[in-house]
């Protein structure tokens, strides 16, 4: 116990920049053929795998061969709701998920790599609300950046060019 607090300790504090050092609060992202968004994400450490963000997602979802490849423990079932019907997944606890600069613990549902390739071959998982609504965030799809705003600096970004939507978690 005492030394898996200490390893806590000591991974925060290697997660938390030194006094002066910047923090990368923006990326890079690709388009996927319908116009998604794909990030690379680090999952408890290991990665990156290609994600996409989805803001009509209310939580995340993983694909079962990554959870098996980095030994993720279910700790529930739960009902899932898809277009296609309803359906029960196992739910792991991810401790930490990286997009950049932003790391969220999450509980995510365990889907089947198949159905994550009808979104995209190379797709390892979903990142919904549960780790977007986290943090203030900017999607650019001219300059295909993401800029997570409440890890940095002020926005600057010229008049008129872009808007702000507040995501709201309702329900």
């Amino acid at each position: 116990m005492v030394i898996r607090w200490y390893l806590s300790v000591f991974c925060l504090a290697a997660a938390v920049p030194a006094y002066g050092e910047t923090v990368n609060t923006e990326l890079s992202f690709r388009l996927d053929p319908q116009g998604g968004v794909v990030v690379l994400a680090a999952v408890q450490g290991a990665g990156p795998f290609p994600f996409l963000l989805d803001t009509g997602s209310s939580h995340s979802a993983i694909s079962d061969d990554l959870a098996r490849e980095l030994a993720l423990r279910t700790i529930a079932r739960a009902d899932l709701q898809t277009s296609t019907g309803r359906t029960v997944v196992a739910v792991v606890d991810i401790e930490a998920v990286s997009v950049g600069a932003a790391t969220s613990r999450i509980q995510a549902s365990v889907l089947a790599a198949m159905a994550l390739r009808v979104i995209g071959a190379d797709i390892r998982g979903v990142l919904g609300r549960d780790f977007l609504s986290v943090h203030h965030f900017t999607i650019d799809y001219s300059r295909r950046r993401l800029r997570w705003d409440d890890l940095g600096e002020g926005l600057e970004w010229p008049i008129g060019k872009s808007i702000r939507v507040r995501l709201v978690e309702e329900d």
